[in-house]
């Protein structure tokens, strides 16, 4: 009987020995870790993984990167160059047109050389004239265009503008051929010059007064239009006392 108790302990304590092994002779953590090979408890990482520099990334953007590694980019759209959109140039601004600007300075040379024309061959008529009314209206040349010339010359200067200091060819040419004449050729010769200078130069002052871009220019064209229209009108007035057709210089005689 007693040999019999000894073997049931014996085989009661063999059939433990495989319960005590699988559980290692250790607890579980506390936080549900799991032993390491070394018996360590090993936890998650509470913070997010790490990169392999040891940093941690930044939150995810839509294109799949993260905001750590992008630079400070503008905030708005860019323009086509590439620049943002506040630096760009104003579309907007306002660029002269060179053909505005030439048709004003084209308007004050030939201005400036009907008018010297006019001074000169006044002055011409003030010396060479047999009739009295053809040197009164010399004069009248002299004096209203004198004037208006130095008007010119002070806007043109204002405007960085260059306009004739001499006779052209054409003007030229005339004083010389009527520095040849005398009396009534010289008169009818004279008044013909006239009336066809001021028939091109109302033309162009007309042109101005209605297309000029520069503001200063245009009144100032606007202004001197009566006084040329009356030059015309009293050269026309006594080319026909003259015996003279218009500007044909042909008597009715």
């Amino acid at each position: 009987m007693r040999m019999m108790l000894i073997r049931g302990l014996a085989v009661f304590a063999l059939a433990g020995t495989p319960l005590l092994a699988q559980t290692g002779g250790g607890t579980p953590g506390q936080s549900g870790g799991t032993s390491g090979p070394t018996g360590a408890t090993q936890r998650p990482p509470t913070g997010g993984a790490t990169d392999q520099d040891g940093s941690r990334p930044g939150p995810k953007v839509e294109d799949g990167s993260t905001t750590g590694s992008q630079p400070n980019l503008p905030i708005g759209p860019p323009g086509e160059s590439g620049e943002p959109q506040d630096r760009r140039p104003d579309a907007k601004a306002e660029i002269s047109t060179p053909g505005e600007s030439n048709a004003d300075h084209a308007f004050v040379v030939n201005a400036a050389a009907a008018g010297m024309a006019e001074v000169e061959l006044g002055k011409l008529a003030v010396q060479k004239a047999s009739n009295a009314r053809v040197k009164q209206l010399g004069q009248r040349m002299v004096t209203d265009h004198g004037k208006a010339n130095a008007e010119l010359k002070s806007l043109a200067e204002r405007k960085n503008m260059t306009i004739p200091a001499d006779l052209d060819a054409t003007h030229e040419a005339a004083r010389d051929r009527l520095a040849k004449l005398a009396g009534d050729a010289f008169d009818r010769a004279y008044m013909q010059e006239l009336v066809a200078g001021h028939e091109k130069g109302i033309a162009n002052f007309r042109d101005e007064s209605q297309g000029g871009k520069d503001a200063e220019l245009k009144a100032w064209a606007v202004a001197l239009l009566p006084t040329l229209e009356g030059h015309l009108k009293a050269a026309q007035d006594l080319n026909r006392s003259l015996g003279a057709v218009g500007t044909s210089g042909r008597s009715r005689r």
